[in-house]
């Protein structure tokens, strides 16, 4: 009897990791470890893992720079987002499809909280892109000393150390998954663009340009003119806009 119960046990399992679950959350149904899991799966079929990691990827997410520094240290992080996307990673993950190309960059003051951002036309970010965000914040009086970022640049690296700024990067694992202290200031605009997706597809490319440097500055620096006169230029009366999805 017991076999039994173990062989359709196992047959849950196998539906289960087909339908595209992970070892971890099954083990976790089940009320055994990981590797039982992967265990079970190895001695009844072929197992091969469902997700396809993309080793160049996992490369780069294990890279690291200064990450003997402090994590305290820190005072300020920088990082970038495409903002005009058919979704958000939540609920679309890597299947995210960039409807504008438009690339957002921040540095923000941990401290203080202060924003500094840039938007360009197209779909990365460079070594460029970096410095110029950079220089636009030592402009704005922010006195940079350790820098975090998610990837590890070492020209922009370089460049930083021989004006005095330290380029940290942590590699990702569980327990520091991701840079968020940068990513937070994302939220709100990724809020705003899906509620209003409907008409911004709509726009052309330097159109949604002016729109989101008014958003920017209404979410940055609580500064709402620009985005009254883009929406006014746009003939926003026109704009069919439903409340209800609105979210400030």
């Amino acid at each position: 009897m017991e076999r039994i119960e173990r062989v359709d046990r196992v047959a849950e399992v196998k539906k289960l990791h087909d339908l595209g679950f992970g070892l971890t959350i099954i083990s976790k149904c089940y009320g055994v470890t990981h590797q039982t899991v992967k265990n079970w799966l190895k001695k009844s079929y072929k197992y091969e893992a469902k997700r396809k990691f993309i080793k160049e990827k996992e490369k780069r997410h294990k890279q690291s720079l200064n990450d003997h520094i402090d994590p305290k240290l820190i005072d300020h992080v920088l990082d970038f987002t495409r903002p005009i996307t058919n979704g958000s990673i939540a609920k679309k993950h890597h299947s995210r499809k960039v409807l504008k190309p438009l690339v957002l960059g921040i540095i923000r003051n941990v401290k203080t909280g202060k924003v500094i951002y840039h938007l360009w036309r197209g779909k990365e970010e460079n070594s460029f892109k970096v410095l110029f965000l950079v220089q636009k914040a030592i402009d704005e009086g922010e006195q940079i000393r350790y820098l975090r970022s998610d990837r590890v640049l070492l020209k922009v690296a370089k460049a930083l150390e021989k004006i005095g700024i330290t380029l940290v990067v942590y590699p990702k694992d569980r327990k520091r998954p991701y840079n968020s202290r940068a990513e937070q200031t994302f939220t709100n605009i990724k809020k705003w663009v899906y509620a209003n997706l409907h008409w911004i597809i709509a726009l052309d490319d330097e159109e949604v340009l002016r729109l989101m440097k008014g958003v920017c500055e209404v979410y940055y620096n609580h500064n709402p003119q620009l985005i009254l006169k883009v929406i006014d230029e746009l003939h926003g009366d026109q704009l069919i806009i439903n409340e209800k999805e609105v979210i400030t």
